[in-house]
């Protein structure tokens, strides 16, 4: 079995890098290795793409959210697993992608494959899923590079919207409809990325701004969930980069302060998996 990378199909390796990483070696972020043997051919041709940055700093496993004694990194792996496998069901599983990136001081991408494609590799096991997400990311501990993972996903975003991705051969990305609060009707691409985090971006230093790489598009795809306290300072300063949905004007930010807004996450993973919306107001939809 080979391994393509996703930025340029000239590179081909044997064997992963020891370390399992699924980055090109030659391309660092901006190739994803993925296998040929699971390259989806068959499908319609239009696409739609999720990307989930997953928290893996060292806070995430040093605080929980109780009553469960489980720790951050480990209930939001499970309630991400969940939320994915909650896409069982739709219709265009050879069509929806996942990309997952981890990120602490560093960033690296876990898992870059179709809907379809991750419920045969796991036959349908779920623990076995938030599993792989949990010993992938718990290797990780670190500070908390939120630019640098933005910056990740936005290489791999453009690389799809411009149709680029060539190992995935002749595809075009899907588009729907939208009437936007101000009455535009626009077009938006069935492409979403969402960020998890419970702290600030601090890499190099705390005081560095976090960077919103997608401001410019229209619409920001750009959803953010803040993981403890509303009164931290990295809530403020992540709900500060975040835009509005187009539809109904409300920040595209989501706080999970509680245990009981896991079931929220679980919906919000689905949301942005399948038929994307942008906010909480599209959750209830």
């Amino acid at each position: 079995m080979a391994w393509i990378c996703t930025y340029n199909p000239e590179h081909i390796f044997n064997t992963l890098p020891e370390n399992g990483d699924i980055n090109c070696p030659e391309c660092g972020l901006k190739g994803i290795l993925v296998a040929s043997d699971t390259l989806d051919t068959d499908y319609e041709n239009e696409l739609g793409l999720c990307v989930l940055l997953m928290d893996a700093s060292w806070s995430m496993t040093q605080n929980n959210i109780p009553p469960s004694k489980k720790n951050r990194l480990e209930l939001i792996a499970e309630t991400a697993a969940n939320g994915i496998f909650d896409l069982q069901g739709i219709t265009k599983a050879k069509e929806t992608y996942i990309c997952v990136m981890g990120f602490s001081s560093e960033v690296r991408t876990l898992l870059f494959d179709s809907v379809h494609n991750i419920f045969e590799r796991y036959q349908g096991n779920v623990d076995k899923f938030a599993s792989f997400f949990k010993e992938e990311l718990s290797r990780m501990r670190g500070d908390t590079n939120i630019n640098d993972a933005l910056n990740a996903a936005h290489v791999l975003v453009e690389k799809f919207l411009n149709k680029e991705l060539s190992t995935l051969e002749d595809y075009e990305v899907l588009y729907h409809a939208l009437w936007t609060h101000d009455k535009e009707d626009i077009d938006v691409p069935n492409v979403r990325v969402l960020l998890y985090t419970d702290g600030q971006h601090n890499v190099p230093n705390a005081t560095d701004p976090i960077i919103n790489p997608f401001s410019k598009m229209k619409p920001d795809i750009l959803m953010g969930v803040f993981v403890g306290s509303e009164q931290h300072e990295g809530c403020d300063k992540l709900k500060a980069v975040l835009s509005n949905c187009p539809e109904h004007s409300h920040p595209q930010f989501f706080l999970l302060d509680r245990f009981e807004k896991l079931t929220t996450l679980r919906k919000l993973f689905h949301m942005a998996s399948g038929t994307s919306g942008f906010c909480v107001k599209c959750q209830k939809q």
